[in-house]
């Protein structure tokens, strides 16, 4: 064993520190560690991998053969001409940011310790103030809290007089501001209810006769009102008749009523009904007046009354209604119509309402055929094999429309009793231009 001495280890260091290679070797100081990092990141990882590569390559040919130092030298020399290249080298010392020079690279090493970082102190969210003192986190938007805020701030300020006067003018000063603010928000809304009303609404296709060749101002004019019966939402049309109910007694007028007779005697009729519906109760609830109300609203023109609550409020009322129908129920209907005027519209004189329809009901007890005397029998609706001899009731159309065939002119013919005949015209009621050739 060959044994160095101090003179061999200080001549050694010498050489070294001059850069003289021994055996074509040099030797690399200590700190320079940094050099090899190339070699590891593209170098050595090539090499291990041909090296493992040449060996399975090996042992997939001679399976049972042993490595020794002649295969290792052999297969290590394959592996090191293939791995230790040009290219490797260059990539190795890119990848390591040394040469080019990449700075940030070199600080994203993981091998690279980072300095530790200082937590953030502890922010504390601030509590809010309790008390007199959350006062004077509010904005005041009157003279009033202006006053409490002031109240609420301690110390001698709040009393020096010449702050509280200050303090009365900044009060007096939002009090004209918000005053101002609200009247010209009570403008706008004026404003913009008027733009709404100029606003160009929606247009009626004028009927006029095909034969003209411009349609006429009555056509115009007709078209004109429907429109603004539209738009106050009055183009609903009740049908004028009475819808009959389970264990009640109804009639229809086979004549026109007799309402010119006498007019005194309809007016108080008339005014008696208006008053029942208006001031019937039940439970302190106003049955039929807000039944009205939320009918007219509903576009709904009817009102359903029980003979029950009309024979309790007034019985004699209830009496000529059951024995008169036909003279009774017109009011009835009219006084409908008064009373909603009065309940919906109560400021406004002339208001288009449509007819109201009249429902009438009752919860009486049911009573026996064996019961019924010969007045009752000849108001009975007949059921075929149980009451046989009772008096037929019909229908009878109350209004008829009737259209030419030749021009497609329509006229409404109404028909005011039940047993009313009524004749039909000979001629189409159009009127006609010079030269019209419909016949």
């Amino acid at each position: 064993m060959t044994k160095f001495t101090e003179e061999d280890m200080s001549a050694a260091l010498q050489m070294v520190s001059e850069g003289v290679s021994v055996n074509k070797a040099a030797a690399a100081c200590a700190h320079a560690s940094h050099v090899l990092q190339p070699l590891d990141v593209a170098v050595f990882g090539p090499l291990k991998r041909a090296y493992r590569k040449f060996l399975s390559d090996l042992a997939s040919v001679a399976d049972s053969s042993h490595i020794g130092k002649i295969t290792f030298l052999y297969t290590y020399d394959k592996a090191r001409k293939e791995a230790i290249a040009k290219l490797n080298a260059l990539a190795g010392w890119k990848a390591t940011g040394l040469w080019p020079v990449n700075l940030a690279k070199v600080l994203m090493n993981p091998m690279v310790t980072q300095p530790p970082e200082t937590p953030a102190p502890v922010v504390t969210a601030i509590s809010p103030a309790k008390g007199k003192n959350s006062r004077l986190l509010m904005t005041p938007q009157s003279s009033v809290q202006l006053r409490r805020a002031l109240q609420a701030v301690p110390g001698v300020i709040s009393e020096d007089p010449a702050v509280r006067l200050l303090f009365r003018k900044i009060g007096s000063q939002l009090n004209s501001h918000n005053f101002e603010i609200e009247r010209q928000r009570r403008e706008i809304t004026i404003m913009q209810l008027e733009k709404e009303e100029y606003l160009p609404k929606k247009r009626k296709k004028v009927i006029y006769n095909g034969n003209a060749e411009f349609a006429k101002v009555p056509a115009i004019l007709k078209a004109r009102e429907q429109m603004r019966q539209t738009s106050q939402g009055d183009i609903r049309v009740l049908t004028d008749h009475i819808m009959m109910d389970r264990g009640s007694i109804y009639s229809a007028h086979v004549y026109e009523p007799s309402f010119g007779e006498n007019r005194d005697t309809r007016l108080q009729l008339q005014t008696q009904l208006e008053t029942f519906i208006l001031d019937f109760r039940l439970d302190n609830n106003f049955v039929y007046r807000d039944q009205l109300r939320e009918n007219a609203l509903l576009k709904r023109y009817y009102c359903d009354v029980n003979i029950n609550d009309l024979i309790g409020f007034n019985e004699e009322l209830a009496h000529q209604l059951t024995s008169e129908p036909a003279e009774v129920i017109p009011l009835f209907e009219y006084a409908l119509m008064k009373c909603t005027h009065r309940i919906v519209f109560p400021h406004e004189s002339k208001v288009d309402i449509p007819k109201h329809q009249l429902l009438l009901h009752s919860n009486a007890d049911d009573v026996s055929i064996r019961n019924l005397d010969s007045m009752a029998i000849a108001r009975l609706v007949r059921v075929p094999g149980i009451v046989i001899g009772a008096s037929v009731m019909s229908s009878k159309a109350t209004e008829l429309h009737i259209q030419c065939p030749n021009c497609g002119h329509t006229k409404a013919i109404p028909i005011l009793g039940g047993f009313t005949g009524v004749t039909l015209p000979r001629q189409c009621a159009r009127s006609r231009i010079p030269n019209d050739p419909t016949p």
